[in-house]
């Protein structure tokens, strides 16, 4: 089967049927959302079973500095572009953090942290949806152009493209030799929404224990915040450390047809994502969102494929 049509294709469809469908299927988004994320989730650690554990190690430890590096550079980038550009400080912030760590994650797991209402959360993830449809289509296409090697394309689409899915979508329609790759420095990407929103906390605390800034919120409302970071966990990044650590055990016939599964349910998310992609996308991302998430887009992806095509 040619794996590398499959998820163009499938985000390809889930757009138009967003797009020309949106009256049946808004009702349903929740659904639809939840969905999609879950059969994410789910492929990610069906993927484990087809990855040796010795080389989710080594890619691992390859893609940790490079990862820190690009994390650290582009939430720079983005507190400097957003004095630049003029946008608010917590938009800016969630925007950053989405194409610096994992897209809609990163969202939503920071946005209760900072206090950002609906219409930040919106944009910010709208932004971060319309980059990763874009970036599916277009890093294999710049990635067999350049001429780069599947580990080194695995690198790249894991540092510089924002959500999960649309990296294992990217690496898949290159190549399927790209995937192990793409999945485990992803991962490990992805690890930093912990720490970073930790640090982010700690701060807001410490500027309003010192009066920096002031504070709407009632007493109640900053334990819900750090309830809220504490119920995140990434149950699939273990999950799929563990399909891997098991692979060992399993017989060669069964762990293909995992791996096989894992690729059909990264097909199904990606559907089931652009089918939650619908006009009002482009209204809720906005100038201010848009154009930050571009400009940080753009560069990441410039400096990362300077890293990895050495």
């Amino acid at each position: 089967m040619n794996w590398s049509l499959l998820p163009p294709v499938c985000l390809g469809l889930g757009l138009t049927g967003g797009l020309t469908l949106s009256h049946i299927i808004a009702p349903r988004k929740s659904f639809v959302s939840k969905w999609g994320k879950t059969c994410l989730q789910v492929s990610v650690v069906l993927l484990g079973f087809s990855v040796p554990l010795a080389d989710v190690w080594q890619a691992g430890r390859e893609g940790f500095l490079l990862a820190l590096g690009t994390i650290v550079s582009i939430l720079a980038a983005g507190l400097l572009l957003a004095k630049a550009l003029r946008t608010p400080s917590r938009l800016a912030a969630l925007v950053a953090a989405g194409t610096a760590i994992c897209g809609g994650s990163a969202i939503a797991a920071l946005a209760p942290v900072l206090g950002a209402d609906a219409d930040e959360v919106a944009a910010s993830l709208a932004t971060v949806f319309l980059l990763n449809a874009v970036a599916l289509f277009l890093f294999p296409v710049l990635g067999h152009a350049f001429a780069l090697s599947p580990v080194s394309f695995g690198h790249w689409s894991a540092l510089a493209i924002h959500d999960t899915s649309s990296v294992v979508g990217a690496a898949l329609a290159f190549s399927p030799e790209s995937l192990p790759t793409a999945a485990t420095v992803k991962l490990a990407r992805a690890l930093w929404i912990v720490p970073l929103c930790l640090a982010a906390a700690a701060f807001l605390r410490h500027r309003r224990t010192h009066g920096d800034i002031s504070s709407t919120a009632s007493p109640t409302a900053r334990p819900r915040r750090w309830a809220a970071l504490a119920q995140w966990v990434p149950w699939f990044i273990p999950g799929f450390l563990a399909a891997s650590f098991v692979r060992a055990f399993l017989p060669a016939p069964l762990t293909d047809v995992l791996g096989a599964l894992s690729k059909v349910g990264f097909a199904l998310s990606l559907f089931l994502i652009g089918l939650g992609i619908n006009k009002g996308v482009f209204f809720r991302a906005g100038r201010n969102a848009l154009g930050l998430g571009l400009l940080l887009w753009i560069g990441a992806s410039m400096g990362t494929f300077l890293l990895v095509a050495r």
